[in-house]
């Protein structure tokens, strides 16, 4: 439930609340001081008789605007933990009294910011199962308190039966992560560019040549370098391991985050293969866990990756954790038409649908070949669905829809008629999971 209504006073807490630590206004304050200085570095750049000392004492001001802004901000701020909800009370202008049911909590993760880090504190983060705004961040407690909190809610959390003996934990390697993130999308794209850059030098002249080095190749080159560090920063020292109600992660170099992976809420799970992997052995585990939006549509990416790198024989082990009662070795392969070459003429032979009692299978992809694994009880709707190029073919797409928003499972380019007799199939098997 949330509420809200004009106020000019900080709310009154009683003392059985919680505040944020003191040093939450800083980072506020801190807000304000980029948006000062990005307007003083256009200031700079229209006006050259600006002083060093007006700069900074518009800096300064900035910085005192913003801590007390922060500081007034905090004071209306809390949180209390009862046997039945959360409760976060914030606002100035206008008030907000939101309760997360303990009922409906679903992860409880804990997010270190660079920053933060430097003064000792961490962030919060509650998920709960809604359809609406369902997540809440207590940005920043002290780093002791945070864990005593985290420990303290995932305690109301219901724990899942192990399926099977659990997997020693699991810490992916930096040269790996190296290796796929920043020469994996380096390989890709730099042979490109040297060979257009040879034809131009071998037609047109070194001037051609250089011309298109230095204004297209570099940038082009730049970013997937860029591209491929970031993530690395992100999935640093991933490790894996097992959690009360599913898997625990830990991540991140700069920013680190500590998060829940809730088996029971599993919608879906992509096993992804590049092709540069393939030579190599390796997979990416990706999961689609329902209601979970983390944040930010960065955040939710990211929280998105199972395992980002991992042996053929690692990842497996962790599957069958996910999907305990899944046997893809006993699900015959079923191609797409030979039809379906007039739709998609390179990708056809890699479409495929596998299935038995109780999950379906999908493949797609020729130099990213993606298997998407969805068990039958997490289906809420099937759909066949026709373009018009299909329906000249008479082809057709059906799409196993689940309560995630990550992976989308679909059997493409099938005959009309084999596309309707798996949706009645697939239904038939939802059906009998959910009794």
């Amino acid at each position: 439930m949330t509420g809200s209504r004009p106020s000019a006073r900080p709310m009154q807490l009683g003392s059985d609340w919680r505040r944020l630590h003191p040093l939450s206004p800083l980072f506020r304050a801190g807000r304000f001081v980029v948006v000062a200085t990005a307007v003083l570095a256009d200031d700079l750049a229209t006006r050259v008789d600006l002083s060093p000392a007006w700069a900074a004492l518009f800096l300064l001001g900035a910085l005192v605007v913003g801590a007390g802004a922060g500081w007034w901000v905090w004071s209306a701020t809390g949180y209390r933990v009862t046997d039945e909800e959360v409760e976060l009370r914030t606002g100035v202008l206008f008030r907000r009294h939101r309760r997360l049911p303990l009922a409906r909590l679903e992860t409880v993760d804990l997010a270190r910011p660079f920053v933060a880090r430097l003064f000792g504190l961490a962030q919060v983060r509650l998920e709960a199962v809604s359809q609406g705004e369902s997540e809440v961040r207590l940005s920043y407690l002290d780093d002791s308190t945070a864990l005593a909190l985290r420990d303290e809610l995932r305690g109301h959390l219901e724990a899942a039966p192990a399926a099977g003996p659990p997997p020693q934990g699991i810490r992916v390697a930096t040269a790996e992560l190296l290796a796929s993130s920043v020469l994996g999308k380096i390989v890709l794209v730099w042979p490109a560019l040297l060979a257009i850059t040879l034809v131009l030098l071998t037609a047109v002249g070194l001037s051609a040549a250089l011309a298109f080095a230095l204004a297209v190749g570099l940038p082009i080159g730049v970013f997937p370098l860029f591209v491929g560090l970031a993530e690395v920063e992100r999935l640093y020292g991933f490790t894996l391991t097992e959690g009360d109600r599913g898997f625990d992660i830990s991540r991140g170099l700069l920013n680190q985050l500590h998060q829940a992976v809730p088996i029971d809420r599993v919608q879906a799970v992509a096993v992804v293969e590049p092709l540069l992997w393939r030579h190599f052995g390796r997979v990416r585990l990706v999961v689609d866990i329902a209601g979970y939006r983390g944040g930010s549509n960065e955040d939710r990416q990211r929280s998105a990756v199972l395992l980002p790198i991992a042996p053929s024989s690692v990842a497996a082990d962790v599957l069958r954790r996910v999907q305990h009662d899944l046997h893809l070795d006993r699900m015959a392969s079923v191609p797409a038409p030979a039809v379906s070459r007039w739709r998609a003429p390179v990708r056809w032979r890699s479409y495929s649908v596998s299935w038995d009692g109780s999950h379906a299978v999908t493949r797609r992809g020729v130099l990213r070949r993606q298997t998407e694994i969805v068990p039958h009880r997490k289906v809420q709707s099937l759909r066949v669905t026709q373009g018009p190029w299909q329906r000249a073919l008479g082809l057709a797409t059906l799409h196993l829809d689940t309560a995630g928003t990550r992976i989308s499972a679909r059997a493409l380019h099938r005959s009309r008629d084999e596309a309707e007799r798996l949706a009645w199939e697939f239904r038939r098997a939802a059906l009998a999971a959910g009794e």
